[in-house]
């Protein structure tokens, strides 16, 4: 059995419903992230827990060593297992390809590296002929690993995108026997947003929503901007990953596509996805392909946590008794699902607060919330209440998420306890993480 899991970072449901109609198999309609960003999400995907219970989440950014990886487990068990990620958190930095026998990655994260000669700082994208003199530089600089330092050079200057047309290019590259298992993070509908101009509708080549962050969070920006190059993006990579599904299907038994995350374009006043649980946020699509073709919809309620037992279950790999999920072949229709948020992220919220952001409006989005999913039914904890986006049908759903956090084992962690080097800060910042 070959199992791959894609994940398209950041992807809303109502976008993918619009580019990626073409995708066969079985769509869970009502699927919902553990988080409204990458650490939770993945936090949840890699080991079938809730990021209050694994500890992945804003407050701790690195996944725990104490608790087996869905990676981890097929290794184990004799499967094969890569990663290719083009997400910086999603790398040997935060401890997230803990249990994968190789790894692979896209330039975003080749140029976070410490020991990655950083290019940006020569100005790199200012033209052809700068590219020669920065070589030259790269391999002068005494601090950086020459060969590891021009492959980063060299695919950020021919990057077509942030990783899919990279990721294609490994997957013809690859020599697939049996017993695998592949993971990837695509992050082409992440901000900093950036078309081919064949699929922009935009005067801009590149749109970055966090480029003025406190505004974002205020409320104050172009949402229609911000809305058109992503769904620019968004079609852009649907066609490439029909490609890489022709692929991924000539290879692998099973192939699960999903998102980590949405995003915010003016809702609730807000944009991105730095904040909350709301809907578009955390309801995100989830299709399980099997090579039959065809489509089938299920409405039972599905989680991320989910992924790691069906992954396992298809793999005949025995899941650890404490895993949260359940097999999406077989889902209950009392199923709930969770969400959290804790937090802002530290970096976040100090840059809100030296940038001169009144503290009052920082500290008041820097709570913990939760929210619950169940039976065609979502609401969760706001900064102004409990927003509803269905009526429960006499269900207190108060009431269920004071029962689930009685039942989890809630771990606490502290605020960022590592520091990161200066160029990983920078590429963090560069996606907005910072």
């Amino acid at each position: 059995m070959n199992v791959a899991v894609i994940v398209l970072d950041t992807m809303r449901k109502d976008v993918f419903d619009e580019h990626f109609d073409w995708l066969p198999g079985v769509r869970y309609e009502e699927a919902y992230s553990t988080g409204s960003y990458t650490v939770p999400a993945h936090g949840s995907l890699f080991t079938g827990a809730y990021p209050s219970e694994v500890g992945a989440h804003s407050q701790h950014e690195y996944l725990p060593d104490d608790r087996p990886t869905l990676a981890g487990l097929l290794s184990d068990a004799g499967y094969r297992t890569r990663c290719f990620s083009a997400n910086p958190l999603i790398s040997h930095l935060f401890e997230f390809t803990r249990g994968f026998d190789e790894t692979e990655y896209g330039w975003h994260i080749l140029n976070a590296l410490p020991e990655t000669y950083n290019w940006s700082k020569d100005g790199f994208f200012s033209g052809p002929l700068r590219y020669p003199e920065s070589v030259v530089r790269a391999v002068l600089d005494g601090d950086s690993r020459t060969l590891q330092s021009l492959k980063a050079g060299y695919e950020m200057f021919r990057a077509e995108d942030d990783g899919a047309a990279h990721f294609l290019r490994k997957l013809r590259s690859w020599s697939f026997g049996e017993s695998e298992f592949l993971f990837a993070n695509l992050m082409e509908v992440h901000s900093p947003y950036w078309a081919p101009p064949e699929y922009a509708t935009t005067d801009a080549r590149s749109v970055d929503m966090y480029a003025d962050s406190e505004e974002v969070l205020a409320g104050d920006f172009d949402s229609e901007l911000f809305w058109r190059a992503y769904n620019d993006c968004a079609r852009y990579l649907s066609e490439v990953y029909r490609d890489i599904f022709d692929e991924l299907t000539d290879e692998f038994d099973v192939v699960v596509t999903l998102s980590d995350h949405g995003e915010l374009f003016g809702e609730h006043d807000l944009a991105g996805h730095r904040y909350g649980l709301y809907d578009e946020l955390t309801h995100v699509p989830l299709v399980v392909s099997d090579g039959r073709g065809g489509r089938e919809t299920v409405r039972e309620t599905a989680s991320l946590v989910d992924v790691f037992q069906t992954v396992l279950g298809l793999c005949d790999v025995d899941a650890p008794a404490e895993t949260a999920g359940h097999d999406l072949r077989a889902l209950p229709s009392d199923r709930e699902a969770m969400t959290e948020f804790h937090g802002l992220r530290p970096l976040t919220f100090d840059q809100l607060r030296e940038n001169g952001f009144p503290a009052r409006d920082v500290e008041r989005y820097d709570e913990k919330l939760r929210g619950i999913a169940f039976a065609g039914y979502y609401g969760h904890e706001d900064v102004s209440g409990f927003v509803e986006y269905a009526d429960p049908g006499g269900v207190d759903p108060r009431s269920r998420l004071d029962a689930h956090a009685r039942d989890s084992a809630t771990v606490g962690t502290p605020r960022a306890d590592r520091e990161l080097a200066d160029s990983t800060k920078s590429q963090l910042s560069k996606l907005g993480y910072i």
